[in-house]
């Protein structure tokens, strides 16, 4: 169990106290009090008093409103500024992999790389070629099956875009300029985009078809792309090697069933016949890893002593404080010093402890079964409630994973395993997931949307030049000198703390996941991250125009009128379109730079400085697991997608900017992946399937704006009620969407009905036996005296 549990039931009663206010009220009057929460918070650390109802996130989130913006002359500034950007860091890319050992390092690991690509390397930029000419097959084969579908989204995204841009660029555009005049600014970016769309226009009966159309094509696309991955997916569990194949993960076993011999009895049990080749219950080995490495220390010290002793012929001595295990005598008392212990000779005290490790090593052993003693009983704490189950044949452990076994839902709970080298054993030592865990977990992301608000805004008041003012005087000099300095620092502040924010969000995300839930794997880990982070994400760099001063206050409206949800975002997101037209191109340099991984390359030359250049090279590898791993990656993306799908009515332009963005996407990933980092473990394509649940997800959003947005304009309920209805048309088809597409198993046609050989998983090493069992198993040859 985690040494948190030891100060978990202080954490729980407090939090109870907290959250017994709230949730003793109605949901409107929590979220009501929650937003007052929120308010009271940003008052009290940003020394500012600022109403709800005047609390503009958006605005502090350096989300400005179109007549802000600079409309046409900012946005051509922002693409010819982002692609020259663009152009200097893929040609930093190409110095970079010349002299870098951690660009291009899979063509030096026991890799699959493409034919050719040690020829096209060789030759200027040719990066670039190599990740242009990749598909999505080579992507598979280099990488697995998640990085080729992280590739084919962009793919995805490409294609949407063209084929529903051109229309939208070539039809709507000319609409707006021609046929709108509702805006009398000298603003060219409006009046292609939906704002120059006066009210009562004929227009909004077009602008119900278009909702149509984008639905239709999004929809039909996604239903292509997911029936190609099915494919991709059956080929990918046909080549699933063993034992994996023929594994499951069962969880929450019955004490009476929680042994190796009795998981394998109740199996051959359920199925009649012998059908199990093992069984490996999860072990509490928590003392087991704490044994073995102080034998490893002791054993490390040992060896270093007798080294020097054979090189100076002196026996080396050394003070050893007194171990608080041990009871202090009058002997080892030293007056001039307060710490007690002795001098000794450091070989023979070495000797002692690694005697006395390894004696209290055999006894752990012994209790968890490991060296002749038999399998241990369940209430003497060696098993948890978890293990895995290898089957004989494939066909059997698919069948196992279709079957209920009990009428109580929560005993036999069986899933497909992960990867062997991906298994978090340490969450699967948990024997159960407690409420306190859960309520904790769950609060904390509660608190991260809470805490958005008040980071932001109180961040931003802290360090204006008006409150810095009162801390350092000598600031007031400097405005009264250069006043554009107010400005230029307040807008920095504002878009530091967004970023600094943003950038730490992925870090406490995982961090929050990873040691309040149960994470039965690494790639799962990843899922959860991808999960949380989208909607992070759309919540406040999406939608944040429409959350005005607090989420939860915004809520607490909705709860009480649901039908303004369709006001609130016509009324906010049409008018915020040119920043998010401006956020493309800020992406493009964002992906170039992931393409250098300065992160890894600025670590690896601070750490060759202290290690030298191997041991850097090791500590650098894998990059970063929170901000740039496939979770947070994949969510970044899947957000992309969905705004360029929430904003294409209403400026089509922007398909086009995110046509460039995904294309430099796709070269970046596919050279990083193929290429640069290492490979991760496969799940098949779950996250691929993530995105494409939530890019659904985004069309309801934009189904609900543009039937507020046309309640707005049009003088008639005919075309809000036709966009409506593609939204009935939409859910319908999302249903059948996860009905339609069966991917986690194999299908039983593909299964052949002949015995399958014993897989000799010993021999290769791969199994799902704990690592530090082996690690003991492997030392069994050695003398008595010794384990």
């Amino acid at each position: 169990m985690r040494r948190r549990r030891n100060y978990g039931i202080p954490i729980y009663g407090l939090l109870v106290l907290g959250l017994l206010a709230p949730a003793s009220l109605s949901p409107k009057r929590a979220l009501e009090k929650l937003g007052k929460w929120t308010n009271q918070a940003v008052s009290a650390v940003g020394r500012t008093v600022l109403r709800s109802e005047e609390m503009n996130v958006a605005g502090l989130s350096g989300v400005e409103p179109d007549g802000a913006t600079g409309g046409l002359s900012a946005l051509a500034l922002g693409v010819v500024g982002n692609a020259a950007l663009v152009a200097l860091l893929f040609r930093s890319v190409e110095r970079l992999r010349r002299n870098h050992p951690l660009h291009e390092g899979n063509l030096l690991r026991e890799t699959w790389v493409p034919w050719g690509s040690q020829e096209m390397l060789a030759q200027k930029w040719g990066w670039l070629r190599a990740a242009m000419s990749l598909n999505t097959d080579d992507v598979e084969a280099a990488a697995g099956l998640d990085a080729a579908m992280m590739v084919e989204f962009a793919d995805l995204s490409m294609q949407v875009l063209s084929i529903i841009g051109l229309p939208l660029i070539c039809i709507l555009c000319p609409l707006h300029f021609f046929c709108g005049g509702s805006i009398d600014q000298d603003d060219p970016l409006s009046w292609i985009g939906m704002a120059n769309v006066e009210s009562g226009s004929w227009l909004c009966w077009v602008h119900s078809g278009i909702v149509w159309f984008v639905v239709i094509v999004v929809q039909h696309s996604l239903k292509r792309a997911q029936a190609s991955f099915v494919g991709r997916r059956v080929q990918w569990l046909r080549r699933m090697p063993p034992p994996r194949c023929k594994t499951i993960l069962v969880e929450h076993i019955p004490p009476e069933h929680c042994s190796d011999s009795g998981l394998i009895a109740y199996f051959n049990s359920v199925f009649g016949r012998e059908v199990v080749e093992t069984a490996h219950v999860t072990r509490n080995t928590r003392g087991l890893r704490w044994h073995l490495s102080m034998v490893r220390r002791a054993e490390e010290q040992l060896e270093e002593a007798t080294e020097k002793f054979e090189e100076t012929g002196e026996r080396p001595r050394a003070f050893f404080p007194q171990s608080p295990c041990r009871p202090a005598t009058a002997d080892h008392i030293m007056l001039e010093s307060p710490v007690s212990g002795e001098v000794c000779d450091v070989i023979e005290h070495w000797a002692q402890e690694l005697q006395t490790e390894r004696s209290a090593l055999h006894d752990e052993r012994w209790r968890l079964g490991l060296c002749g003693a038999g399998e241990p009983d369940f209430a003497s704490g060696a098993y948890t409630t978890n293990g895995f189950v290898t089957f004989l044949q494939r066909r059997d452990a698919e069948i196992a994973l279709r079957m209920q076994y009990r009428a109580h839902g929560l005993q036999f709970v069986v899933s497909p395993p992960p990867a062997p080298e991906d298994v978090r054993f340490e969450d699967l030592q948990k024997r159960e997931m407690g409420f306190g865990d859960f309520l904790l977990g769950y609060s904390c992301i509660l608190f991260l949307f809470w805490a958005f608000a008040p980071f932001i805004v109180a961040f931003s008041a802290v360090a204006r030049l008006e409150t810095l003012q009162t801390i350092m005087p000598s600031l007031h000099v400097v405005v009264i000198l250069w006043p554009v300095t107010r400005a230029i620092w307040d807008g920095l502040a504002s878009a530091f703390a967004l970023g600094l924010f943003m950038s730490l969000l992925p870090n406490w995300l995982m961090f929050i996941c990873e040691w309040l839930f149960v994470m039965k794997s690494g790639r799962q880990l990843q899922l959860q991250l991808q999960t949380w982070y989208f909607y992070f994400l759309v919540v406040f760099v999406l939608m944040v125009t429409a959350i005005g001063s607090s989420l939860f206050y915004t809520l607490s409206r909705l709860v009480e009128h649901p039908a303004k949800i369709f006001s609130l975002l016509a009324n906010t997101l049409p008018y915020s379109t040119h920043f998010y037209l401006s956020y493309f191109p800020l992406q493009w340099s964002v992906y170039a730079m992931e393409a250098t991984r300065y992160t890894v390359v600025v670590k690896y030359f601070a750490l060759k400085a202290l290690w030298g250049a191997e041991r850097a090279k090791e500590a650098c590898e894998p990059e970063d697991q929170a901000n740039y791993g496939i979770g947070a990656r994949s969510a970044r993306m899947a957000l992309l997608l969905v705004m360029a799908l929430l904003f294409c009515s209403l400026s089509p332009l922007i398909c086009v900017l995110g046509f460039i963005c995904f294309f430099v996407c796709r070269v970046t990933y596919a050279y990083l992946l193929v290429y640069s980092e290492t490979p991760k473990a496969d799940t098949g394509g779950t996250f691929w399937c993530a995105q494409l649940n939530q890019v659904q997800q985004g069309l309801f959003i934009y189904v609900l704006l543009m039937t507020g947005v046309l309640l707005d304009k049009s003088d008639s309920l005919g075309p809000p009620l036709i966009t409506f209805a593609c939204g009935v048309a939409l859910m319908r088809s999302y249903l059948h969407f996860r009905r339609r597409f069966q991917w986690h198993g194999l299908p039983f046609e593909d299964l052949s009905h002949e015995d399958e050989k014993v897989p000799q998983n010993l021999k290769s090493g791969i199994t799902y036996r704990q690592s530090e069992l082996q690690e003991v198993e492997g030392k069994e040859g050695q003398s008595a005296g010794h384990w």
